[in-house]
């Protein structure tokens, strides 16, 4: 049996039948996934959605970056490796369509070895490749001491796929500018839903 979080659980006993979409559709969410899985029910974007220069992506809002291995400061501060960038609001409109559960979305560029890491702020994520930024770009896992590659696969372009974040993990091989949007829950956004829209009226307060 999958297990899903208590809070989720919990909700389910609050809301009438016809009010629990967002809950059903976040257990769908392939909690048992070890590394990645192809996403069929979402569509190929619209080409006239997304952007392909990494000069314009760079135009927009910075959301979080990584630095090289051997530079000497924290992850997710400034760097130049992976960066993440905030979408337009056209194509985050597009993608919230095709899930039932809030999102966030961001174009990613990945211009070399990413260090092995664990994301930051999500254990699951769906990454549409625009350019794979090389021939053979593969992204990795690794055993929990970061000496073994446990599981490697080069993703294709043109689809989604559903990565497990939350294991140690690299992309190698990079020898251009790999572009991609990634997506993943908006957490905050579902608590307030929940809160606002299905707990108002029954005085509960227990989702914090």
């Amino acid at each position: 049996m999958e297990k899903y979080p208590k809070k989720i659980l919990k909700l389910r006993y609050y809301l009438r039948p016809n009010h629990i979409k967002i809950i059903t559709a976040y257990n769908k969410i392939n909690i048992n996934m070890e590394y990645e899985t192809l996403t069929n029910n979402v569509p190929q974007v619209p080409s006239n959605l997304y952007l392909t220069n990494p000069d314009d992506i760079k135009q927009l809002d910075t959301m979080a970056s990584i630095r090289r291995p051997t530079d000497p400061v924290p992850l997710w501060e400034s760097g130049t490796v992976y960066t993440m960038y905030q979408a337009p609001d056209e194509l985050v409109s597009w993608v919230q369509t095709h899930f039932d559960f809030p999102v966030k979305v961001t174009y990613q560029l990945i211009t070399g070895q990413v260090p092995i890491h664990k994301d930051v702020g999500r254990t699951k994520c769906w990454n549409y490749i625009i350019d794979a930024g090389g021939d053979d770009v593969v992204t990795r896992w690794w055993n929990d001491d970061k000496t073994k590659v446990i599981r490697a696969f080069v993703f294709p372009t043109d689809c989604w796929y559903e990565l497990n974040v939350g294991i140690n993990h690299d992309v190698a091989n990079v020898t251009g500018t790999r572009i991609a949007i990634t997506v993943w829950v908006d957490v905050d956004k579902r608590k307030r839903l929940f809160r606002d829209h299905y707990l108002h009226n029954s005085g509960s307060h227990f989702l914090t």
